[in-house]
């Protein structure tokens, strides 16, 4: 997400960017934004206000600026009048709440800024529901109250396959849910623009992960931008990255098991454009080849570590 972040320079200066986000206790994305994009001007919202003082203690920066309360509370009462980067790093399944906060961001945020939203995409018991054989009427049913009861009858899509909420499904069930919001909200922010004007704004989806932490996790971003802005978004390249993705089809984010020697010995050989080269390089040190090439997707992203004793 970071390299994503920095392209966003052709939209405004990095400078101008607000992040908001979920920093909880480690602040791990806003060090990572501060340092490797470069934004200065950084909100984290916090639910946790019983233990305040706390969190308060393990800011890591004084350019955080915290504030205390539910997502869907603190919102609302932000300052948009300078693009944001928004992250809404949820860990459950998305509800009401969720889009409540999506459809906040959608409203209010300027031209050039990114909503990146994550929810947990395991149905449960549902989660294994992939037979294409079994009764439709009655799976189609048990899918819309399921739904329904975390989000709103309202706000489930109207026609969604029965097993939408099969694990393989699940993240685009999720994604649906969410498009359909950023839609609505779009529909009321356009409502008193003209067709044709250029103040109209759009919603472009520019990445969908899939990973595992425990549960199936899903992250969505899309840019909001003006008609008048398209060139800009354009500007960005945004389909060069590797991990892009813009429809239906997400990039699962998979974790390669693998020593620092081996780390270190594969760093030594990538970038490497010959997969089977890269294989038999690596096979002196028997790392397996799914690994090797889990590494070279995402090596320039893998976090850096270190062995250090304390005496």
């Amino acid at each position: 997400m970071a390299e994503a972040f920095q392209r966003f320079h052709h939209f405004r200066p990095i400078e101008d960017y607000v992040y908001v986000g979920f920093g909880g206790l480690l602040f791990v994305d806003f060090i990572l934004f501060h340092r490797r994009v470069g934004i200065k001007q950084m909100v984290s919202i916090e639910k946790d206000a019983l233990n305040r003082a706390r969190y308060e203690n393990n800011r890591p920066m004084r350019c955080i600026k915290q504030e205390f309360g539910s997502s869907e509370t603190v919102l609302p009462h932000l300052d948009y009048s300078n693009p944001i980067f928004a992250w809404l790093d949820f860990d459950g399944q998305v509800d009401v709440a969720g889009l409540d906060s999506i459809s906040e961001v959608v409203r209010r945020a300027t031209s050039g800024s990114a909503l990146s939203v994550t929810f947990n995409a395991y149905a449960g018991k549902f989660a294994n529901d992939d037979d294409d054989d079994a009764d439709p009427i009655d799976r189609s049913e048990a899918v819309r109250t399921y739904l329904a009861n975390a989000v709103g009858k309202d706000r489930v899509p109207y026609s969604l396959p029965v097993n939408a909420l099969a694990l393989r499904r699940m993240p685009v069930t999720v994604k649906r849910i969410c498009e359909e919001e950023i839609k609505r909200a779009l529909a009321v922010r356009n409502a008193s623009i003209e067709p044709e004007s250029s103040d109209r704004v759009f919603a472009k989806q520019i990445m969908f992960f899939t990973y595992d932490d425990g549960n199936q996790m899903v992250t969505i971003t899309w840019v909001i931008y003006k008609a008048s802005d398209t060139a800009r978004l354009e500007d960005c390249h945004f389909d060069s990255l590797p991990f892009t993705k813009a429809e239906n089809i997400s990039y699962h984010i998979r974790r390669p098991i693998l020593t620092l020697k081996e780390i270190r010995h594969l760093d030594s050989l990538l970038p490497h454009e010959d997969e089977a080269g890269l294989i038999m390089d690596a096979e002196r040190l028997g790392i397996p080849d799914g690994d090797v090439l889990k590494y070279r997707e995402t090596y320039r992203y893998f976090p850096t570590y270190s062995l250090v004793h304390i005496c």
